[in-house]
Order: structure tokens, then sequence, then C-alpha cells
């Protein structure tokens, strides 16, 4: 035999042996590859998203999960910083963070832990609000005076052109107890029901065309015509003063006043809502685009240890949590999480704490409104006016013996009101 054609054949034998195991080998592996299939993530099914809303120093977090895994370790930073990290018990849950700068862009991240696993992350960027500034500049308005005592107790802005003030004004041509500002001057308006010329202690404008006016009768302004709407659920009360109204609209209104005083007009028909007190109901505020949020406050303010706080939803008045021997003049609400109680102290709840806010109002405050968290008022004994600008109180003192019991804020307009021990006052601000 030829050596050579001997060689070649043990070649090709080793090539085929060679080819034939690799080719069985890769076969092998890849059937190995298709029976297996990729393990599932635990976080398949979960849907998990994070809302933030911003102050002026501070946010609010809204994690939610869905469906929930209760032994997942969920976590939550502002940038590189640790907000939150632990296990939660329910599929939506509020954090709250604090220490902000103001007119700041902040980058929130979430993700959950699970068995050596991580969820996607998810984010919500936010930039705070801007502080509002301290400087205003005050116009001082007299009223009455002659034939006895007068006083302003409300007042209400639709606009810088058009606001009222409501009260009893004695001057030498009678008794008036309304007054409207055209952007020019004041007029005077005599109010009557039945010929009679009561005081007015609250007033609450939707427009220009719907405003109403009260004490133990309703008036309503339609644009042309002041109409009086007669409320059968006042005939139940002793003391059917209306210390307050507000609502949304015409068509859900809400007043409240002394005895316990509370009732919703549906724009045909009033409704009388049980408030579970006798106490005076002095205040009520709430958010127009979210209902739960109702709040008013109760007691008598020569009686500080009996203040309430209540909260209304649905026509339903519940008693919150609250220190009773704080007293319960007013509230103002600046979104869903946080609000103030005020009277001889004022409070704010975050996050359902409460917590005195020291070196703030300068006296019983007998009202406060405001127009967001970095623009709130408070209208106080001895003619002095607090201002919260998102990081700091201030205090106006406009150096008279007196009392102011109004104050409502729109667009930068501040209006005022209240009385000394002859005069009414009106005061209107700028920002």
């Amino acid at each position: 035999m030829n050596p050579i054609s001997n060689k070649k054949r043990k070649i090709a034998l080793y090539f085929s042996l060679f080819t034939s195991t690799k080719l069985s080998t890769g076969i092998i592996l890849f059937s190995l590859l298709l029976s297996c299939s990729p393990t599932e993530s635990v976080f398949k099914d979960q849907k998990l998203t994070l809302q933030a809303d911003a102050g002026v120093t501070e946010a609010w977090l809204t994690l939610s999960a869905e469906p929930l895994k209760a032994n997942a370790v969920y976590t939550v930073k502002r940038d590189t910083s640790l907000i939150f990290k632990g296990k939660l018990n329910k599929n939506d849950t509020l954090l709250y963070d604090s220490g902000l700068k103001p007119n700041e862009n902040y980058k929130y991240t979430a993700y959950a832990e699970l068995n050596g696993e991580r969820s996607p992350a998810v984010s919500a960027e936010i930039v705070t609000m801007d502080t509002t500034g301290h400087d205003f500049s005050w116009t001082t308005y007299e009223f009455g005076g002659q034939g006895g005592s007068s006083a302003f107790y409300d007042v209400a802005i639709i606009d810088e052109n058009d606001i009222w003030a409501v009260g009893e004004i004695y001057t030498d041509s009678g008794k008036y107890n309304a007054a409207h500002w055209n952007g020019e001057k004041w007029k005077l308006n005599k109010l009557d029901w039945d010929g009679i010329v009561s005081r007015l202690t609250c007033v609450f404008a939707f427009s220009s065309e719907d405003v109403w006016f009260g004490v133990t009768n309703l008036i309503h302004w339609n644009g042309v015509t002041f109409e009086k709407n007669w409320n059968p659920v006042l005939d139940e009360f002793y003391d059917k003063t209306v210390n307050k109204m507000w609502g949304t609209s015409s068509e859900d209104l809400y007043i409240v006043g002394n005895s316990g005083l509370i009732a919703h007009y549906n724009g045909h028909s009033w409704t009388k809502i049980e408030s579970g007190t006798d106490f005076p109901i002095n205040d009520i505020y709430g958010l127009i685009d979210n209902p739960d949020y109702i709040f008013l406050t109760a007691g008598d303010t020569f009686k500080p240890e009996q203040g309430m706080l209540l909260k209304l939803n649905l026509n339903k008045v519940s008693i919150l949590t609250w220190d009773n021997t704080k007293p319960t003049q007013s509230v103002y609400i600046t979104n869903s999480y946080k609000y103030y109680v005020a009277g001889y102290y004022l409070y704010t709840n975050i996050s359902n704490q409460w917590i005195k806010v020291e070196n703030s109002i300068p006296s019983f405050c007998n009202l406060i409104r405001g127009d967001g968290l970095n623009n709130i008022f408070a209208a106080c004994d001895n003619f002095k006016i607090a201002h919260y600008n998102g990081i700091s109180w201030e205090t106006i003192n406009f150096n008279k013996i007196g009392i102011l019991n109004s104050i409502k804020v729109k667009n930068n307009n501040i209006a005022a009101c209240g009385y000394d021990s002859r005069k009414a006052y009106i005061i209107l601000g700028k920002n």
C-alpha cells in the first residue's frame, strides 16, 4: 500500500470523528437551551409609580405599588439622598420630604428589591415654589362713626376693581350694611330684608354677578338685583347668626353659624347638616377640587378649652383628633396635605401631625386665608396682619387699637376689614 494514501485515509477518519463529535455536542447544548426558559421576574406583575407635589421647602411623595409585594424593600431617593427605605403596609404610601430650597429642581427615584432582584426604577421631578415678598403697599379707608359704632365683619375679592365688605356702618345719612369697591371709590349700600337694614356678618363671592350676603337671612346679588333667599333651616336655631360661607358654586354652598349651625344649598333648597355640637361654628374652608377636604372650626372664643375641629364629607360631620384645650377660630387649607388652624395660636398639620407654629401670629387670629403655600395672611386683633411667604412669618402693624375680623387675597390683591371703638375700616394691599 502506498504510504501517502494510508496517511490521507487516517487524516480523513480523524476529521470525520472530530466533526461528528462537535456537531453532537452543539445539538445537545442547543437542546438544553431550548428546554430551559429564563426565570421570570418577581416584579413582572407589579406596577410601581411615584408622584411628587412640591411646596416651597417641602414635597409630598405618593409611592404606589400594585400589587404590593409584602416582603419587598422599597427605596426612595431624592437625587442621591435617601428619603425612605423599608417595607410598605398599603398600596399607596404618602412620604414627606423637607429641608428643600425654594425654586430648585429635584428628582426623586423609587424602586423595590426582593430575593436579590431589583425592580425597574420609576422617577418624578419637581420644581419647588419660590417665596413671595413681605413688601406691600397699603391704603386704609375709614367709614361711619356718626350715630353709632361702626364695624366691618367680612370681605370678599372678585378682582382689584370689584370688592365687597359687610358689617354695620352708621353715618349722618343713616345705617348701611355693605360697601362696594369699583376700583376707584367705595359706595355704601343698604341691603334690606322687608325694609329692615340689619348688620351683615359674612359675604362670599363666586363672580361679579354671583355674590352672597348673610346674617340671620341670606341675600343674593345676581348682577342685576339683590334677591332674598329664605333658608328654613335657620328657623330651627335659637341663635341663627351665620358666621361664614364657603362653596364651589351657588349650587354647592355651605353656611355655618352659632348653635352648631351647618346647612347646604344645592341651588334649589337648603338642607340641615347635623354638626354634633352646640358650639358656634366659626369658620369653614375646603378645596375646590377635592370634596374630601372641607374643614370647620367650632368653639367659644371665651372658652378656648372647648375648641373643636370638624371635617365634612358627603354632608356627614366627623370630629377630628385635636387637643380641645386649643382654640379653633379659623381654618385654611393649602393642599390635601397641609392645613392651618388658628385662634390664640397657630397650628399646622403636616402628614397628620400637629405642630405649633412659633413666632407666627402676633395676637388672636380671627381669620386665616391665602392663595397658596407661599402666600398666607392672618387677620388679628390689635389691627395686625401676619404674612407667611413660604419660609417666614412677618407682622404688619397698623398702629390702631381695634380688631381686624377678616382678610382675603386674590391675584396679589389683599383686602382686610375690621373696626375700632367708633369707626369701621377696610385696608387694601398690593404685593
